[in-house]
């Protein structure tokens, strides 16, 4: 074969993969000339001194060769230069010449009986390639491919024999000696194992030979063969290479530590540079020919390389994992470098590499799926995605294209793929241990590191003491491959026989490891060696359980019916217990006697006792014995006739006290729980179960040890990774911490305030205002204000400062109360799609780093852009980790950022499945200033118009996707859903408040009423069922609840929880704190007929007019016990945030509960509550309609509970509409009075247009009316949707 400096045997490896994956015997035979220097010189000599010109192919040789040679062969030798010993010596001029004039003679000859045996018109036909020998120096390897096992042995020695004879007859010996000359064969097929256990799986493999002249010699056979440096084996893996070239590595890295590359007197990065020239050579040689490494080889070489890394940096690294220190020490990761060196060998190849050897590599791809350029496609597909400009030729198809560009252009391509190497290093992530900090780049590593760091091991661990399975007498080679055994789990689903027969019969072994003999490293099918004899037969666990109980107890049967009585037994008994009861009736006379003090009487144990004591010693055992019987049988009778249930229990507690003490008892116990335990070591054992879970179907059953062809970059799996993390649901909430107050820091109580990326001080900024708000409420603040523009140090939050790390500590000692973020946005900007403007060079326009699914960052961007991400990412981490923070350990966090986006494939911090997790959680709120608050009016025509925000808006292709006039609309606290005449449902604003239903609108068809808590909907279907989405936590998750959602009629909705009205009764689901679990009063919500909620509580009201409370009892969610006479005939109900009011009796009379401050407490105003019409409420206060249109209100004045100002206005009242801190009330008169706190209350600039209104509405801060001719007027908070200009021309005639 024409070799590439450096990669040998590759043709033969090629070959050997074919046959494997056709099932076709093959083998290398490697030869080894012996003595060849001293024979080339005498034959040199010989040849070179004859003048009759025979050896012309000779001579052109020589005149090829060089001026020196020439000039020796003009001379024809004088005679005291041809003695010398160097003229003629391997290596020099003359004998290189000589030597490839034999060899190539030899080849020749070779090459005609390959063809006459047959042998290259079988692998041209068979495997469709063509095939050579390789002959370098006196090396020689020859591979042969048979059709059968039983034909490759008589084929091998039958051409080791022609090759003898040939190099016998030009004056060469073949060195058979072990490690010179031997044969690698893989067999397989008919009869290969038979064949592999006579002449392979023995202690000396190989075969006597007898030779055309007769002598006989021992042929080697080796499982490996390591030729021109690099190592052939028969199982055609690279784990005998891969241990060579560690070996090989550290043997290097040894000699060079001590004195350069450990030494702390030279620059690290030079060091790291020696070791990369010095040692990651010798590691990496050849690595380009390799077939792709498998992941066990890949977390081989890793490891040692971390080995060697730790060694020569130090205590520096100390506590970093194996990637993490080559991350550090910017080591490419094993599968990385490999994929470096195949791309540029490739190119190599298809450069000048010869033709037959191209031709081969495709042969083996069309035919082999794990082939060399299978696994190059994979590398090229790795730097595609790591480029800065994507190259379409490196994932096209036709290689055609990129074979033109390596052969025009290879320097550049050297040149790109270190470069991408770097780049590489720059994304990557790693993965952690989840019982330590460590962290590593594959799942296999941290369970590598789990086993032995933290001693996980896996379920066949204490059976594993040696090769041989316990079960079945099977000698498999080594306890890796036994415990492979034990785990196996058969594709039918039932339990791995050996492991459960071991299971059964309680073995178990300390751990030891028997490993594969050195002799058989690289050895193709090791068959496992089964020993004659039965399946294990031994008793089981169970039998040898129930042996031991029996005899234990049926000892303890003879000791306990071993005892002496009375000849007659049944009078004797009798007396006895009439004693016992004797006594005992006397000593509850005297305990009554005593004003049933119990420490004034004798105890009835003594007297117990005396009564006993007075019997004969030698009946002991029988007294104990009739004492225990009465007891048993006669006390419990005498204890009911007592009738006192405190002398009872005084009664029961001194039996059983006496009884504990006597023998006979502990031993009558023994034998009741031997007898227990006997009937269930008797009853049929269950089949056992799998132990571990039956994989899928596999097309191949070890995927483990397949290449790893892909290379892995993590960067590109983060849409897997979001679309994961999305399925995260919260199960247990940590408990609501305080704010943390540091005492000791100041004289009055101080709070911790860090703000984070905080920009220069102004005079009117968020610190002013905390300055004034911690005056007023006398607190000390100290506001760690962070960013480089207010100090280029102190300011500098990047993760690997110092100012971060004592942040740090602050926050884990849960000393900071509040953080208010506004990390950097710059990376996230939608502004960053916008197009160059026309004429406008495209590279020096601002492009788009990441996307809402890449959240961290996009492939094919510069470095400078790379790092701008990078950042930009940092930052967002961090302050998700404080947000994280506060959860834990109380406080309050505040993050600015830009809002969420209208276009979906524009990145936000919003719309990342990490944030969207955080957000479930109930103490979490998301607040879009500006974009939350809506008000939303029913049109003409039954759509609708909202406005108040430029986000969360109902647009007129949402309406026309309804179809049909609107008929219901709620509101979550950031979105809208929509209910249709027809049943169908849209919904916009806050994806994870609601505002997105994709994932349920196939359910949602003929939908006929919504209901919503702050954060979820649900939806009545016209069948009774209901469907729920929205934040899972806060009740848009009814999976457990689903089955009993039958035949629904009415759903009320908390903040964090639904109640429906089914047909088994009310059925709650979302936050148990808000009402979601009602399992206290469900025996009593069978008969509901209206169910209201406050703010985490819920209250129905029954048929027979009562009313049932559950939830948060600072809420409502408990009815004090004096009120529940009062609360009869009840007619409605009404809720604030904290408090529930109801109108009962014939009198229409008012009872309310809950928070006294919130409405809970109408005592002051309670004489005025009679003939109530109506009442309403808002988030503090409650407001009632009398039946003369009077309105008498009560509750948080700051809610508007103080009506005095207008009471005079408020007559003849039709309705009454509330905001969060305010009223309004609409006058039969058409006009308009409204109170409380907030802008909504001040009707003053808009009084003059509030002249025939017809109805009102509010939203959480602003009222809006519609008049007889249609105007809308509206006032309050404009964000909230008090100001009404920008669509004045839509609503203009509703």
């Amino acid at each position: 074969m024409s070799r590439l400096p450096g990669r040998v045997c590759f043709n033969i490896h090629l070959l050997s993969g074919r046959s494997e994956f056709v099932s076709l015997p093959e083998s290398g035979t490697f030869a080894d000339l012996k003595e060849a220097a001293q024979r080339v010189f005498k034959l040199g000599f010989l040849q070179l001194c004859t003048a009759d010109g025979s050896f012309l192919d000779l001579r052109m040789m020589v005149q090829d060769a060089g001026p020196e040679l020439r000039d020796l062969y003009a001379a024809r030798i004088s005679p005291h230069l041809a003695a010398t010993q160097n003229a003629f010596a391997l290596g020099s001029p003359i004998a290189d010449a000589i030597f490839h004039y034999i060899m190539y003679d030899f080849s020749l000859q070779l090459r005609a009986y390959l063809d006459d045996a047959g042998h290259t018109a079988f692998v041209r036909s068979r495997l469709q390639m063509e095939v050579d020998m390789i002959i370098w120096s006196d090396d020689l390897a020859v591979p042969i491919v048979t059709a059968t096992a039983a034909e490759l042995l008589p084929a091998l020695l039958d051409m080791l024999t022609f090759v003898k004879r040939e190099f016998a007859a030009r004056g060469f010996r073949i060195n058979l000696a072990k490690g010179k000359t031997g044969i690698v064969a893989t067999f397989c097929g008919t009869g290969a194992a038979d064949i592999r256990r006579l002449f392979q799986l023995i202690p000396q493999p190989g075969i006597m030979h007898q030779f055309e002249e007769g002598d006989t010699q021992f042929v080697h056979m080796t499982p490996t063969y390591r030729h021109l440096g690099t190592l052939y084996t028969s199982d055609q893996q690279l784990d005998a290479e891969i241990a060579s070239r560690i070996g090989i590595a550290v043997s290097a890295f040894e000699q060079l530590r001590r004195g350069l590359l450990a030494n702390r007197h030279l620059p690290q990065r030079l060091r790291l540079q020696l070791f990369r020239s010095l040692v990651l050579s010798k590691l990496y040689f050849a690595a380009g020919t390799w077939h792709t490494p498998t992941g066990r080889q890949c977390d081989r070489l890793r490891a040692a390389l971390a080995r060697m890394l730790r060694k020569m940096l130090g205590p520096t690294n100390r506590g970093l994992s194996g990637p993490q220190l080559l991350a550090s020490a910017d080591v490419q990761e094993p599968r990385v470098h490999i994929a470096m060196e195949r791309l540029l060998y490739a190119q190599r190849v298809f450069h000048h590499g010869p033709a037959f050897l191209q031709l081969m590599l495709h042969s083996e791809a069309s035919q082999c799926p794990c082939s060399w350029l299978e696994g190059l496609r994979y590398d090229l597909a790795w730097l595609h995605g790591v480029e800065a400009t994507a190259d379409p030729i490196l994932i096209a198809t036709d290689l055609t294209a990129l074979i033109d560009y390596w052969q025009r252009d290879p320097g550049r391509w050297k040149h790109r793929i270190r470069r991408a190497g770097i780049r590489h290093l720059f994304q990557e992530c790693l993965y952690q241990c989840p019982d330590c900090p460590r962290w590593f780049t594959t799942p296999q590593g941290v369970s590598t590191h789990r086993r032995k760091a933290h001693g996980v091991y896996c379920p066949e661990h204490h059976l594993l003491d040696s090769a041989t399975c316990p079960a079945c007498l099977t000698y498999l080679w080594s306890t890796q491959r036994l415990q492979q055994h034990l785990a196996y789990m058969p594709k039918d689903g039932s339990p791995n026989a050996c492991f459960a027969y071991l299971q059964t019969i309680g073995y178990a072994v300390t751990y030891s490891a028997e490993h594969l003999p050195q002799a058989l490293t690289g050895q193709s099918r090791r068959d496992a060696l089964p020993v004659a004899g039965p399946h294990g037969c031994g008793s089981t666990a169970t039998d040898r359980r129930l042996a031991a109980l029996v005899s234990e107890r049926d000892t303890l049967a003879a000791e306990y019916f071993e005892y002496m009585q009375p000849d007659s037994v049944l009078d004797a008994g009798a007396r006895l217990g009439d004693l016992l009861t004797s006594v005992t009736r006397r000593w509850y006379h005297d305990f009554v006697q005593a004003s049933y003090c119990f420490e004034d009487v004798e105890r009835p144990q003594d007297r117990w006792i005396d009564v006993i004591c007075k019997l004969p010693s030698a009946y002991e055992s029988w007294t104990a014995r009739v004492f225990i019987l009465w007891g048993r049988h006669v006390l419990p009778d005498l204890l009911a006739e007592l009738l006192d249930g405190e002398a009872e229990a005084y009664l029961d507690r001194e039996y059983a006290d006496l009884v504990n003490d006597f023998d006979e008892y502990q031993m009558e116990e023994r034998l009741r729980k031997l007898d227990r335990l006997i009937w269930q070591a008797t009853l049929r054992p269950e089949a056992p179960e799998p132990h571990r879970p039956v994989r899928p179907p596999q097309e191949n059953a070890r995927p483990r040890s397949l290449p790893q062809l892909e290379v892995v970059r993590l960067f590109d799996k983060q849409e897997q990774w979001q679309q994961d993390l999305g399925r995260v649901r919260w199960e247990d909430m940590p408990q609501d911490p305080f704010v943390p107050l540091v005492p000791g820091l100041a004289p009055r109580p101080t709070f911790i305030i860090v703000h984070l990326f905080a920009g220069r001080r102004r005079d009117t900024d968020f610190h002013a205002w905390l300055d004034q708000w911690a005056e007023r409420w006398n607190v000390t603040l100290t506001i760690l204000s962070l960013d480089t523009a207010i100090s280029p140090v102190l300011g500098n939050l990047d993760c690997r400062s110092e100012t971060w790390q004592k942040i740090q500590e602050l926050y884990l000692q849960g000393l900071v109360a509040a953080t208010l973020s506004g990390h950097p946005c710059e990376t996230f900007s939608s502004a960053r799609w916008t197009p160059p403007p026309e004429g406008h060079p495209e590279h020096k326009w601002p492009r788009p780093l990441r996307t809402a699914m890449q959240l961290f960052g996009l492939d094919h961007r510069t470095f400078r852009e790379m790092r701008q991400t990078r950042m930009g990412t940092a930052f967002f981490l961090q302050t998700l980790w404080t947000f994280a923070c506060h959860l834990a350990y109380g406080g309050f966090f505040i993050e600015e950022h830009p809002g969420t986006p209208q276009q979906a494939v524009h990145p936000s911090i919003w719309k990342s499945s990490i944030m969207k997790v955080i957000r479930q959680h109930p103490d979490v709120r998301f607040h879009e200033i500006g974009q939350w608050d809506h008000i939303a009016f029913p049109g003409s025509t039954g759509g609708v118009v909202t406005w108040g925000a430029s986000q969360g808006g109902f647009s007129s292709e949402q309406f026309r996707a309804l179809g049909a006039p609107l008929r219901q609309l709620m509101a979550t606290q950031s979105a809208f859903g929509a209910l249709a005449e027809n049943g169908r449902v849209v919904t916009w604003g806050e994806d994870m408040d609601g505002g997105d239903s994709d994932d349920v609108q196939d359910q949602l068809v003929d939908v006929q009423q919504l209901a919503a808590t702050s954060r979820a909907f649900a939806a009545i279907l016209a069948d009774g069922s209901v469907v729920a989405w929205g934040n899972p936590s806060l009740g848009g998750d009814v999976s457990n609840v689903a089955e009993r959602l039958k035949g629904v009629t009415q759903i009320a909705a908390s903040s964090g929880a639904f109640a429906a009205m089914a047909e088994g009764g009310v059925v709650t689901w979302g936050r148990a704190g808000d009402g979601g679990d009602s399992s206290a009063v469900e025996s009593q919500l069978m008969t509901v007929t209206e169910v209201i909620a406050s703010q985490c509580a819920f209250a129905a009201v029954k048929a027979d007019g009562t009313v049932v409370a559950w939830g948060n009892p600072h809420h409502g969610g408990m009815i004090p016990e004096e009120l529940r006479d009062t609360l009869m005939g009840v007619q409605d109900l009404a809720a604030t945030d904290f408090a529930f009011a109801a109108i009962c009796g014939e009198q229409r009379s008012v009872v309310t509960w809950g928070s006294p401050h919130y409405g809970g407490d109408s005592s002051e105003v309670q004489d005025q509550l009679k003939e109530v019409r109506e009442i309403r409420s808002n988030k503090g206060s409650f407001v009632a309609i009398l039946a003369d249109g009077s309105v008498v209100s009560w509750g948080h004045k700051g809610h508007g509970a103080d009506s005095s100002e207008v009471r005079d206005q408020l007559q003849q009242v039709e309705k009454i509409a509330s905001s969060s801190n305010a009223f309004c009330a609409l006058l039969r008169d058409g006009s308009v009075v409204s109170w409380g706190r907030g802008s909504e209350a001040d009707t003053r600039l808009v009084s003059g247009q509030l002249v025939g209104v017809l109805d009102v509405c509010a939203s959480a801060q602003a009222f809006a009316a519609i008049t007889k001719e249609g105007r809308v007027v509206t006032w309050g908070r404009p964000e909230s949707g008090g100001d009404c200009r920008s669509v004045q021309e839509q609503i203009r005639y509703l």
